[in-house]
């Protein structure tokens, strides 16, 4: 995946909510259990949740002063964006983003679709439909309508 990343000029940082340490073992541990999953990318260990909440990833309020991950209610981990993805731009603006429960891992397919669907969408001033993959048709302003009576029409569908 990281040639993948690269082509699309694109940095992966992970966010733990462990310490390093255990961090370390539970890659240690899945690369054990899958040898084809490579981890290329830095990881910011956030067991004290400083960066989860600079990022308004959790509520503040949801995580006492002090708490460890291992002390949290079951309430309290459901607060968590244990499997959140972030699309930051260059600019360092929030573009996209989305959650999986902590119990259902990332289809690395979709976050690709969805990151090269934000980037053609920047350089193509296009838009894109549900479902579009690389190759399909976008959404591009149809110029030879009048947008006020014919908003229906507003876009025509092209390949680039």
């Amino acid at each position: 995946m990281q040639q993948e990343w690269m082509s699309r000029k694109t940095k992966i940082v992970s966010l733990s909510q462990d310490n390093l340490e255990n961090t370390k073992e539970w890659i240690k541990d899945l690369q054990e259990q899958h040898p084809d999953i490579k981890f290329q990318h830095p990881w910011i260990a956030d067991q004290d949740f400083m960066v989860a909440k600079l990022l308004s990833l959790i509520s503040a309020a949801s995580v006492k002063s002090g708490t460890k991950p291992e002390d949290l209610t079951q309430e309290e981990e459901q607060d968590f964006a244990s499997r959140l993805t972030l699309f930051i731009d260059p600019q360092l603006q929030l573009r996209a983003h989305f959650m999986y429960p902590s119990c259902v891992g990332r289809s690395t397919h979709e976050v690709l679709r969805l990151l090269d669907a934000v980037q053609l969408a920047d350089k193509k001033k296009v838009s894109l439909p549900a479902n579009w993959r690389p190759g399909d048709k976008v959404l591009v302003l149809n110029k030879d309508v009048d947008h006020n009576e014919k908003p229906r029409n507003k876009y025509m569908s092209v390949h680039l």
